[in-house]
């Protein structure tokens, strides 16, 4: 912990926005992992249960694109993790009649059951017992700022190199 404190306060002396920055990925990783413990137990990943929750909220109609694009991950790195919960059973993969190429997936009945563990969330809810309403609202308000900034920015930069 001594060493976390002290790449914390180097970061700050040196680059507040950086500080900042790694704050918030060792804050995520850390937060993955709790969720991770706590769902191993049901045999799923706190990866494979947001795209269980994706796939869920999309329907019969759900594709590796949409998924992707819901998820905010690179297309081959969904058709990496759908291959994984496939081969646990989780999901299954079904050719899209309409289109050639497409795939369609759906949750399984051992997929369904996942999901419904999933919908366990005590880690999170542990976790955020650290904040009062006031604190969750600002702190929602401030990521929601990053993400759309950062969505801003990948665009600009995106439309304007290519």
């Amino acid at each position: 912990m001594a060493e976390t404190r002290d790449i914390d306060a180097a970061a700050k002396d040196s680059d507040r926005d950086f500080a900042l920055w790694a704050m918030i990925i060792q804050t995520r990783d850390i937060l993955f992992k709790a969720r991770d413990n706590e769902l191993g137990q049901y045999g799923i990943t706190a990866v494979e249960a947001r795209a269980l929750f994706v796939v869920n909220l999309i329907g019969d109609s759900a594709t590796p694109a949409m998924i992707s694009k819901l998820l905010m991950r690179e297309h081959n790195t969904v058709t990496a993790l759908l291959t994984r919960m496939e081969s646990k059973g989780l999901i299954s993969r079904n050719k899209d009649p309409q289109k050639a190429n497409s795939w369609k997936i759906g949750l399984t009945d051992k997929g369904h059951e996942a999901y419904q563990n999933s919908l366990v969330r005590q880690t999170i809810h542990d976790v955020f017992l650290v904040l009062n309403e006031e604190e969750r609202e600002l702190l929602i308000e401030s990521l929601q700022k990053i993400r759309d900034r950062t969505l801003e920015y990948m665009t600009e930069i995106l439309t304007t190199t290519y």
